[in-house]
Parts: C-alpha cells; sequence; structure tokens
C-alpha cells in the first residue's frame, strides 16, 4: 500500500501549512483549515493514520477520499488555492505565496497518479 505523509509546520487561527511527501521523497504542499477541535466544517482533520482512496467527484474531479476520520466524513483532499474553499479538506499545492496555494490542480493529478487507482495510508504529524 502506498504511504503519503504530511507533516503540518504552521498552524495559526486562519489556516494550517504543510507538506506532503510521497513515492521517493516527492513533495508537494497543503493547506487546511485550522484546527478548530475537529469541528466538522471548521477545523482540520487530526493528526493520526488514515485509510484513503482514489474517487470521482461529481463537482470536483478526481480527489481522494480521506476515510473513517472520527467524527467526520465526506473529508477530501482535492485541488483549492485558498483556506475559504476547504470545508475541512486538504488542498495539495506545487508552492505557497502564503497563505496561497499555487498549481494545485497539478498538485492533485501527481498524486492521483501516484494512487493509480489503489487505496493508500495518510499519516499526519507535527513537525
Amino acid at each position: 500500500m502506498k504511504n503519503f505523509v504530511l507533516t503540518r509546520i504552521n498552524q495559526n487561527n486562519d489556516f494550517t501549512l504543510g507538506y506532503l511527501t510521497f513515492a521517493n521523497n516527492d513533495v508537494v504542499f497543503t493547506l487546511e483549515r485550522p484546527w478548530l477541535d475537529n469541528e466538522p466544517f471548521k477545523s482540520c482533520i487530526p493528526l493520526g493514520d488514515y485509510m484513503i482512496q482514489p474517487k470521482k467527484h461529481p463537482r470536483l474531479g478526481d480527489v481522494i477520499e480521506i476515510v473513517h476520520v472520527k467524527g467526520r466524513a465526506g473529508i477530501l483532499m482535492h485541488p483549492a488555492n485558498e483556506v475559504h474553499e476547504l470545508e475541512g479538506c486538504i488542498a495539495p499545492g506545487m508552492g505557497w505565496i502564503k497563505p496561497c496555494l499555487q498549481h494545485s490542480v497539478d498538485a492533485q493529478k501527481k498524486l492521483i497518479a501516484y494512487l493509480d487507482g489503489n487505496p493508500g495510508v495518510l499519516i499526519i504529524k507535527a513537525a
């Protein structure tokens, strides 16, 4: 099973920034909502290990679903550039101009290609 490791490196009251390592130390950057006690639609998800699976979303296209998040449902990894576009999900990007991501669609395509239709594991940790 393929692993992704998300390391959160900057959390404040407005957003959470991190980087996601996968494959042979390939890296994309991440943007999430701030930590607000796992409140649905408003908070990033807790640190931990999660099963992930590629999925077709009717509005967002190819996404990665993060399953079995305690107290939450419908958590996705999908393209977004700004935190207000996220409802508890994770956005990948090829770079930041804080607090915005750059080239999020390109980063999402890399992650989807790496999974190649198979489930994987997402490990979320603090720096």
